[in-house]
């Protein structure tokens, strides 16, 4: 069983260099804030896309940013990221209380 814990340990170790709080709290925010004003992220994408007062490169990058985020692709992994971030959030801040500890969470 030690060798097991000592395993998983391990492994937490390294996805907590990775994942750390800071990093969890704003990634979710950032998701967070494209899920929450998705409709109004794709009328200015499009109407950038069709702006006389902007160069063509710009309207191109417009046009092609609102044709990225309106992909049921893009729409369906925002969702996914989102859920994920959110489960991983509420677990940092689980952890962070001092009465909660990994193997109390996780049981």
């Amino acid at each position: 069983m030690e060798k097991c814990a000592a395993g998983v340990g391990a492994e937490l170790l390294k996805i907590g260099r990775i994942l750390d709080v800071c990093w969890v709290a704003s990634s979710f925010r950032a998701v967070k804030a494209v899920w929450n004003n998705y409709a109004a992220l794709f009328a200015h994408f499009s109407y950038a896309s069709i702006d006389s007062g902007l160069d063509s490169k710009d309207r191109s990058q417009f046009k092609g940013m609102a044709t990225k985020i309106s992909s049921s692709s893009f729409v369906l992994n925002l969702g996914l990221v989102y859920d994920a971030l959110q489960e991983l959030s509420d677990l940092s801040e689980s952890l962070q209380a001092e009465s909660v500890n990994l193997p109390r969470h996780m049981g």
